[in-house]
């Protein structure tokens, strides 16, 4: 079901249907003339950065794959944590955990330890996306991971075998894109106390959903994996970049 084939129709069927449902949703939070581009330019700015980034890396992407993945520079090679894209990944983590960082030391109560446990989890996961750093310094994998480790690196998450790895890529964009389709369509006072402050938080952000669409779509294929975790994670930098983390101190997430 979940093999990775570029042919495979399970995972077209299901990136297609994302895009299907995903596309009037971006289109009507663009329509609703979004606070942030009125109020503060820079970071409407830096939303649209990661918007076009995306939408000009997905066809390069597919050309990519479909040529036998001859841009190695921009998207890595099989078996290899390198490229721009995987780097740009890599940045965006880091900027998570800074931001996280800096949250935390203005937060109040349990928002403190939780935003430092976000930023150990963006830490390791920066680690993790580059293999701890095996390719930039050129070092060999232990023999107990060149052995079991699926691209023979030095990491944790390709000892899990490929289908597993792509029905949680799927199930997690469906995830994004009911998400998506909550805070078109769903007023934050009509949710949940518990996740209202966040989604009147997103909702205010005018290409947070756009952003949560690409991320949830280009998470139904294997082609486009690394590209969903840019997207994901610049969505992610985007959302902290908007709760200002050098401003008053944080108990919730600011509506």
């Amino acid at each position: 079901m979940f093999d990775g084939h570029i042919e495979n129709p399970v995972a077209i069927a299901a990136l297609l249907l994302a895009a299907l449902i995903g596309a009037p949703l971006a289109v009507a939070a663009l329509l609703r003339r979004p606070a942030d581009a009125r109020s503060d330019r820079r970071l409407f700015a830096l939303g649209a950065a990661y918007l076009a980034a995306v939408a000009l890396l997905v066809p390069l992407n597919l050309l990519n794959w479909v040529q036998g993945g001859p841009m190695v520079l921009v998207f890595g090679a099989e078996g290899m944590d390198t490229g721009l894209v995987e780097y740009a990944t890599v940045a965006n983590f880091a900027a998570i955990a800074a931001f996280c960082a800096a949250l935390s030391r203005r937060a109040e109560g349990a928002a403190r330890p939780v935003l430092m446990g976000f930023a150990a989890l963006a830490v390791v996961a920066l680690g993790e996306e580059i293999s701890w750093g095996q390719w930039i310094f050129g070092w060999s994998s232990p023999e107990a991971f060149a052995e079991a480790n699926l691209q023979g690196e030095t990491n944790l998450h390709n000892f899990l075998p490929p289908w597993a790895f792509e029905a949680a890529y799927a199930l997690v964009g469906a995830g994004l894109i009911a998400v998506a389709a909550g805070l078109v369509l769903l007023k934050p006072e009509r949710l949940p106390p518990v996740i209202r402050p966040a989604a009147a938080h997103l909702s205010r952000l005018g290409l947070a959903v756009p952003l949560i669409v690409a991320s949830g779509a280009l998470m139904q294929h294997h082609v486009f994996q690394e590209l969903s975790e840019l997207a994901l994670t610049g969505t992610v930098v985007y959302a902290l970049a908007g709760l200002k983390p050098f401003g008053r101190a944080v108990s919730a997430v600011p509506a």
